[in-house]
């Protein structure tokens, strides 16, 4: 049965946002001049991060997010674990649901780096979080780049001392000039431009053999799932791709 939402006031969500900020170490607030619904999706968004465990809410803050509709994360488990032999490749090809991906991201540090900015992907957008998720669990010898949708949503911190979160600037270290790496998705191209593949299979097969000449590794699965990943790109520019 679905909540029923009662009248707050916009003082009132942002008093609970305010609470759930310096409950759950979250640096990013939602804005002063917010709309209600703006209000509401943030605390949507830092409910899925709710941990009953650690995070604990004053009655007030608890009787606003009901009034709101706002669920917070049950933290219930999945159901059956994963057979022992089964890859993190393996899960993440076969998990669809959104809450199932957001909470592999917290539970392994593989995914560390998305942490940060987990809130920011929603429902419909799975595609682009397994995307952000697989390029992190390429091996180290290809670049790792972070799919990242434009809308702001809080982001919740690594657990540290409770205090009071601080918004302060972060300074960008320049990345070091080098020389570019040869990638699967510069094999899937030179494999168009220098050759006819018929099918979509043989494209790939090209492309991982010519990916592992230029000292890459082999591995099928991974360059098939770079080919489906480029594949609407090259559409859109009117590049033929094998069906």
């Amino acid at each position: 049965m679905a909540k029923k939402v009662n009248e707050v006031s916009i003082k009132q969500l942002i008093s609970a946002a305010d609470e759930m900020c310096e409950v759950m170490l979250i640096d990013e607030t939602p804005e002063p001049e917010s709309s209600e619904e703006t209000l509401k999706e943030w605390l949507q968004a830092a409910g899925d991060l709710y941990d009953p465990e650690k995070d604990t809410f004053s009655e007030e803050t608890m009787d606003i997010l009901d009034k709101a509709g706002i669920t917070l994360n049950a933290g219930e488990p999945k159901g059956d674990e994963p057979p022992e032999d089964e890859t993190l490749l393996d899960q993440l090809d076969a998990e669809d649901d959104m809450r199932e991906l957001k909470a592999m991201v917290k539970a392994n540090d593989e995914f560390k780096s998305l942490r940060s900015s987990i809130t920011k992907y929603k429902a419909g957008q799975e595609e682009d979080l397994k995307e952000a998720m697989f390029v992190l669990l390429q091996p180290d010898d290809e670049p790792k780049e972070e799919t990242t949708p434009a809308k702001k949503v809080p982001a919740k911190k690594e657990p540290a001392a409770k205090a009071p979160a601080k918004k302060v600037p972060v300074k960008k270290t320049p990345a070091k000039k080098s020389e570019p790496k040869y990638i699967r998705v510069d094999s899937l191209c030179e494999v168009l431009k220098d050759n006819e593949p018929g099918t979509f299979d043989e494209w790939v097969e090209a492309a991982d053999d010519l990916y592992a000449e230029k000292g890459g590794k082999s591995n099928l699965k991974e360059c098939r799932f770079a080919a489906n990943s480029v594949a609407g790109t090259l559409t859109h520019f009117k590049i033929d791709v094998p069906g």
